[in-house]
This record gives C-alpha cells, structure tokens and sequence, in this order.
C-alpha cells in the first residue's frame, strides 16, 4: 500500500495472507500492531528490521551508522522479545545480504500470527 502511513488504523476489504514491510525512520514497533491487525491467523509478517531505527540515540554511531555487531545483537533481541510480547511467533530471522545506506546491515524477521 503505497503511499499510505502504516503508524494510524486504515482499512482493507479483507484481511491479508502476507504482509511485508521495509519501513524507514521508524521503529517496525509502530507498524506492525497495525499490520497485524489486517493478517489472517497463522499467515506471516516478513519485514526488514535496520537497527538504525530500533536503536536508542544513544546506540547509533555517525551518520546513523551502527557497526557494533553487539549493538545488533541487543536490537534483534528487544525485537524478538516485543513481537513475542504481541502474541506474535518469530519463524526465522536472518541477515540481508543488502547492505542499507551507508553500509549498515539490515535483518530480515520472519513473524506468524497466531492461530484463532
């Protein structure tokens, strides 16, 4: 959904088997409650996590760049652990093979809602 700001309720005819999500300058926490709420049980969320925007300020270097694999490692966690806390179950997690802008790495999170 193109052109449409994921953070305020919105409506879809029906709810979704698949919801992805590559979101910017802001922490997935604010999307995909939203998201979830459109997604049929059992179907998945895949979206792109950047440590950047889950990060505190104090966490990310220069430019927004965060080079301290324990930063990332500490980032996946909390991330891991709210989506649990939403009822949400974590499939899979794994590196992008893309790096972002100005070189950070990024993670993709695999999330399946649960059944009814």
């Amino acid at each position: 959904m193109e052109k449409t700001n994921a953070r305020y309720p919105f409506d879809l005819l029906e709810q979704v088997d698949l919801v992805t999500m590559d979101v910017s300058f802001i922490s997935i926490s604010m999307v995909i409650p939203e998201a979830a709420r459109h997604l049929k049980a059992g179907q998945f969320i895949c979206s792109l996590v950047k440590p950047q925007f889950e990060a505190s300020k104090a966490e990310v270097g220069r430019g927004g760049v965060i080079k301290d694999p324990k930063v990332h490692g500490a980032v996946l966690g909390k991330t891991v652990n709210w989506a649990v806390s939403q009822g949400l179950r974590v499939r899979d997690m794994t590196r992008s093979p893309i790096q972002g802008d100005a070189g950070n790495k990024e993670f993709f999170i695999l999330l399946q809602k649960a059944q009814d």
